[in-house]
């Protein structure tokens, strides 16, 4: 099926929500907007900001009776931009959404329900149950950046699974432990990564030490999968599940969604605050043809801080790591930039090749000062670099300053 079939679909779920949605009127009525009189290009762009100060406002009026009988289900984003939302979903039209990805897990790397998978999932110190069912285990992502992580080791190589779902960064952590165990699961046969830009060196480490097949997967809680990697190194959109478009921002296309499954919620054209660029009809060595995506580390809504009211974008920061990373062939494995106050910088990066500490250190102070003027810069070495224990991701830029302003982490990817 062709763009302009889907692009009808992403219309026809506007249609639904602007007619159906207090969200989504009430902008109509605001922009005096005719839904039935205008075209898809001309719909207003909604940030993450008016989802959340939406509240209830952005449930169907159709399924507010399911809402309160509690026959929804209730899921909320990890937090991972500073920002929770609560996302709600019909059970059928949740399956709908995840039945492309799964046909494409079957066909690429014979992935099936029935194959016992493990991951980890968002928590706080008041949620700290593992999930045990038959085909699944689910650990609280707090527990494997505790002193339970070795606990936690044992009941994974216990349970055995054959497939795992994981943040890059947590990813790093199970390989510290198999290599401290010196075992991995004897039946591990794949790994799929979320919710992190993935660095290749990243996935070099994992697919080493657990000898498996690895797959990168992006997608947000709000919509469900964006979009599916396969054997060749393609991110293919899954366009039956979603539209996405690319829209102009400031440091590059920003990348826009339309759900096309999701009526109880429905977001249309909806900024991710993720950047990527969309490459059109791509005729796929894996047998696709279709678009595909390629994704960039950071999003567009994190700032260093200058004072009050003054602001500069952290992607000239981790730009700066990347072209770095590029001349070493990749020795950078992690890095974290935090702003701890306006004039103070720490950089905390993990290596893969001890002696291009010194070189690093130099090109850091040199060319972070060229954008930043005289600030102090600090660089610490690391074994590790932990993810934030609430959201279990890891953050390319983290502000620590005391404002009244959101505290906006900048990671790529995926809830």
């Amino acid at each position: 099926m062709d763009r302009d079939y889907y692009k009808k679909s992403a219309f026809d779920i506007a249609r639904h929500a602007y007619k159906t949605v207090p969200l989504y009127y009430q902008l109509a009525e605001k922009k005096k907007i005719d839904i039935d009189n205008v075209s898809f290009d001309d719909l207003p762009i909604v940030d993450k900001k008016a989802y959340i100060e939406s509240g209830m406002a952005c449930i169907s009026s159709k399924y507010i009776s399911d809402y309160l009988a509690n026959k929804l289900i209730w899921t909320r984003t990890s937090g991972s931009t500073g920002k929770y939302t609560e996302v709600y979903w019909n059970k059928e039209q949740e399956n709908l959404s995840l039945l492309e990805l799964w046909m494409l897990r079957k066909r690429y790397y014979n992935i099936l329900p029935r194959n016992r998978l493990c991951y980890f999932y968002p928590s706080d110190e008041h949620i700290d149950d593992i999930v045990k069912k038959r085909y699944l285990r689910a650990y609280p992502r707090i527990s494997i950046l505790d002193d339970r992580k070795e606990q936690i080791y044992e009941d994974i190589l216990s349970y055995d699974p054959e497939w795992m779902i994981v943040q890059p960064s947590i990813a790093l952590l199970l390989v510290d432990l198999a290599k401290k165990y010196n075992r991995t699961p004897e039946n591990l046969r794949y790994i799929e990564f979320t919710g992190e830009y993935l660095e290749p060196k990243v996935r070099r480490r994992v697919e080493t030490v657990f000898d498996c097949r690895t797959a990168n997967q992006y997608g947000t809680k709000e919509v469900n999968s964006i979009a599916y990697e396969c054997p060749e190194g393609n991110l293919h959109i899954l366009s039956q599940n979603v539209y996405v478009e690319n829209i102009p921002g400031n440091y590059g296309d920003e990348i826009c969604v339309t759900t096309l499954k999701n009526r109880v919620m429905p977001l249309v054209r909806f900024n991710v605050e993720d950047r990527g660029k969309i490459k059109r009809n791509i005729h796929c060595a894996c047998g696709q043809c279709g678009d595909v995506l390629s994704l960039e580390a950071g999003r567009h809504n994190s700032w260093i801080h200058f004072g009050q009211k003054e602001k500069l974008h952290p992607y000239i920061l981790i730009q700066i790591i990347n072209e770095i990373n590029n001349k070493l062939r990749g020795a950078i494995i992690q890095c974290q930039i935090i702003q701890e106050a306006y004039e103070v910088f720490l950089i905390e990066i993990v290596l893969d090749e001890q002696d291009s500490y010194g070189f690093i250190c130099e090109e850091i102070n040199k060319k972070f000062r060229e954008k930043l003027g005289d600030v102090q810069i600090n660089i610490e070495q690391k074994n590790t670099i932990m993810p934030n224990p609430i959201t279990g991701k890891l953050a390319s830029f983290v502000w620590k300053g005391d404002l009244n302003d959101d505290l906006l982490e900048g990671s790529s990817n995926v809830n």
